[in-house]
């Protein structure tokens, strides 16, 4: 009986939902009417152009900032051209269609809560929570896992630790404003916990554009007073000093909290040491923090480290995209600018990191391995460096598409 009334169920939301969604069509197809003018060949300028941006932004040659801002400068442009080549007009109230959209949507929703989803088989919430939990931790989706926490939450309401995990995931996906709420729910819950402090540290740091403050500074200090070896807190201590420029300071720090958790094996680092390693490579490799470019610090886009608001004569990929000049030359200008800085600064771990990362991401895979292979020997004595140097070429290989995660730059 009660298979039937959920298919039943099932069977009436889907005849519903077909209806609306039809009708939404009709209403939409009856109201747009386009005009017969060509589409201004331009846009696929600019469609190459954002493809050229987000292939800088991932191989680390400009920051986020920057990206967005250039980023919205095509999109407008782009908007701007297609007004001009497509006039529409809406002979039909448009609130009309958006009632029958969100009427569509609302019976989604009420169905996928009470009813559940064909993915599921058919499983109201409850069940489906029950399904996850019993599963493999390691076959989980990022949504799944929120599902599970969200579970953990009405179970427990005064347990700090679902909310604290919400707050990673959340941080995790950039969403820092909502992991702070995360973090400060289960400071509420529990405040003599030091990951919580550690973590509102470091997205305090982040939300104030990666320049330590009072208060980032403070909650490091509450972490480290509870437990003295807090790897959070330890890693975040040394981005501080990374962001402001003190690389050997902050180089300082990362090896004092690696040397605590020593491994059994001297091949291979501890579990603790690899977490912090994991850490430590993105945050130096990242561009802002590296060489001289063109006779000026900082990105190649201006900003905050290259003296000032960004404008033409601070941002010279902005620059040479206004001026109608090819983006991808100056890249392989400042790609080449980079390894000539290598040469004359090799002990530089994070400078050597990040070219490796642009010459892999570019397919020049000989020249990688060479500055990797060149890397290990110089800091055959340091085993600090040394297995920087391994997590990095991990990391990044296994980040390449079409490679295992094997890797073969070591050999």
């Amino acid at each position: 009986m009660g298979q039937a009334t959920s298919n039943l169920s099932l069977i009436l939301f889907f005849a519903v939902a077909l209806i609306l969604l039809l009708a939404a069509i009709w209403y939409l197809m009856g109201s747009l009417k386009k005009s017969e003018a060509p589409a201004i060949d331009g846009n696929s300028i600019y469609k190459r152009q954002l493809e050229e941006l987000k292939q800088s932004l991932e191989l680390g040659q400009i920051d986020e900032t920057d990206y967005e801002n250039a980023r919205l400068e095509i999109g407008r442009r782009m908007a701007r051209n297609k007004r001009e080549s497509v006039q529409i007009s809406s002979p039909i109230n448009p609130r009309y269609v958006a009632l029958l959209i969100g009427l569509f949507g609302l019976s989604t929703i009420a169905t996928y809560f009470f009813v559940g989803s064909p993915g599921f088989g058919d499983m109201p919430i409850a069940k489906r929570e029950k399904e996850l939990l019993a599963r493999d931790p390691n076959t989980l989706t990022t949504g799944e896992i929120k599902l599970i926490i969200e579970q953990k939450m009405r179970e427990k309401p005064n347990d700090a630790t679902p909310h604290l995990l919400m707050g990673k995931i959340l941080a995790g996906e950039g969403r820092d404003d909502e992991a702070l709420r995360a973090y400060q729910a289960a400071l509420r819950r529990e405040d003599k916990n030091p990951e919580i402090y550690a973590e509102i540290g470091g997205v305090i740091f982040r939300l104030s554009g990666n320049v330590a403050s009072p208060e980032s500074n403070g909650a490091i200090k509450d972490a480290l007073a509870l437990d003295k070896n807090n790897m959070t807190a330890l890693f975040y201590s040394g981005q501080f000093k990374w962001a402001a420029g003190d690389k050997t300071g902050a180089m300082d720090i990362w090896r004092d909290a690696w040397q605590r958790f020593p491994s059994k094996d001297e091949n291979q680092p501890s579990q603790q040491q690899f977490g912090l390693l994991t850490r430590i490579v993105p945050e130096i490799s990242k561009l802002e923090k590296g060489p001289m470019m063109g006779g000026k610090k900082g990105p190649m886009m201006g900003g905050a480290m290259g003296g000032g608001a960004m404008g033409a004569s601070e941002a010279p990929f902005m620059a040479a995209m206004a001026a109608g000049g090819n983006p991808q030359d100056f890249i392989k200008t400042m790609v080449q600018n980079r390894v000539d800085a290598l040469k004359q600064s090799p002990d530089d771990i994070g400078l050597r990191v990040s070219v490796i990362k642009v010459l892999l991401t570019s397919g020049k895979i000989d020249e990688a391995k060479k500055t990797y292979e060149d890397g290990i020997n110089l800091y055959k004595n340091d085993k600090f460096k040394t297995q920087i140097l391994e997590v990095a070429a991990m990391m990044l290989q296994s980040s390449q598409p079409g490679t295992d995660n094997g890797g073969n730059m070591g050999g």
